[in-house]
């Protein structure tokens, strides 16, 4: 078995900067898409990002196109918000993403944030990826898909929390080009005796480390314990868990 890589920026830039590029030729073989881009930023809920993107594309096409080409830092961090939602077709988006088909590191990051999101430690991955469980490497077109059918085992009626957290069209999926899908075990044409053969992985890529240590005492006074580097880890990671406890937390030792 050949070593697992966990996902890196570049693999991610790669992705989108594949997407960036094959939108902005459409936009030049057809100026009136320019519109689309003007749509897109007028429906964002976010004041201070919708305010930036309308100063960016009062600038020429030119300017636009070499900042979101830009092989830096910055031309990175702008293909992340760039509202170009609808100028690919599915077909077209879906020939890239073929490009870049889904990786067990992928998956691995997808269980890690389905864990997130539902505080459930054990997640079943349903569906056509779940032969990255017994296979990292499966033959094309095993693999093209960048969608996980994925489910918290001890507490199914948590799988929409996934989907509406890091699904199709969520910020994790514009971010990363891949999402999950919250999807029960009866929703599955699963063989009797299935939870027989379940296969286990679980490595460091698929854990939060650190993030859920927590002690809470009270006995005429509250002392609060967390693995204090991991803790701000988690913090600095967005995850939506320890920001939930941290506030819990905060707002209890506040009264």
């Amino acid at each position: 078995m050949r070593p697992v890589t966990p996902c890196n920026h570049k693999a991610i830039d790669a992705r989108l900067m594949r997407l960036v590029e094959a939108s902005i030729q459409k936009i030049e073989a057809n100026p009136s898409l320019c519109r689309r881009l003007v749509q897109n930023v007028a429906r964002w809920p976010n004041p201070r990002l919708r305010s930036q993107w309308q100063r960016r594309l009062q600038q020429p096409w030119p300017q636009l196109r070499a900042q979101l080409l830009a092989d830096s830092d910055e031309g990175a961090a702008l293909r992340q918000d760039a509202p170009l939602a609808g100028i690919l077709s599915p077909v077209e988006r879906a020939r890239i993403m073929r490009e870049f088909s889904m990786t067990r590191a992928q998956l691995e990051h997808i269980v890690r944030a389905a864990g997130g999101v539902t505080n459930e430690q054990a997640i079943l991955v349903l569906g056509s990826q779940a032969i990255l469980g017994t296979f990292p490497s499966p033959p094309s077109p095993l693999d093209v898909s960048r969608e996980a059918d994925v489910c918290p085992w001890k507490a199914p009626e948590k799988a929409d929390l996934i989907s509406g957290a890091i699904g199709e069209i969520s910020q994790f999926d514009s971010t990363f080009g891949y999402y999950a899908h919250g999807l029960p075990p009866e929703s599955c044409p699963l063989p009797s005796g299935w939870e027989t053969r379940l296969v286990i992985f679980q490595n460091q890529n698929t854990e939060r480390m650190g993030t859920g240590s927590l002690g809470l005492y009270t006995r005429g006074g509250t002392v609060f314990t967390a693995a204090t580097t991991d803790w701000a880890h988690g913090l600095t990671g967005d995850d939506p868990v320890v920001e939930r406890i941290t506030r819990n937390i905060l707002d209890r030792l506040s009264q």
